[in-house]
């Protein structure tokens, strides 16, 4: 899998953290989602198969790394997501979500679509931070957000 700039952005959701007894193919077939940019709102549409229609909204519910379910919105004043769930919350310039297949994305804004990061290994991911630094070039303050981020 290969880092790469998109249009949309194929994530999992669900209404609570996730549990081993939820995390099989059969599952992850009925839960995933997409999203485009429609200006600072997401436009999501369910995958083949799942309940839902496409709608606009400012928040997107989605599944992290380690399986707890997170909203993210964005904030186009201070240009980075707004992430929230009970009782935390903070402000970057990345999302970390699991794609429809189970495995570690990372995924920043750009423009109106999205630029992803395939993490084989996210807690040993030592190429991560370089792959970005390579994509966002000599912005300091754009890379000092992501390495933030990324601890």
């Amino acid at each position: 899998m290969q880092n790469h700039p998109a249009p949309m952005i194929t994530y999992l959701t669900f209404g609570r953290d996730l549990d081993s007894s939820v995390t099989t193919p059969e599952w992850r077939a009925q839960n995933k989602w997409s999203a485009t940019w429609q200006g600072d709102l997401f436009f999501h549409v369910p995958g083949e198969g799942v309940a839902g229609i496409p709608h606009p909204d400012a928040v997107m519910n989605y599944i992290t790394w380690d399986g707890r379910l997170w909203q993210a919105n964005w904030d186009l004043g201070a240009n980075q997501f707004s992430h929230m769930r009970a009782g935390s919350s903070h402000n970057d310039r990345v999302l970390n979500y699991l794609d429809w297949d189970g495995n570690k994305w990372s995924a920043i804004r750009d423009g109106d679509g999205f630029f992803h990061f395939f993490i084989a290994d996210a807690e040993k991911a030592p190429g991560f931070l370089e792959q970005v630094a390579k994509f966002v070039g000599k912005n300091e303050d754009l890379i000092k957000w992501i390495i933030a981020a990324a601890d």
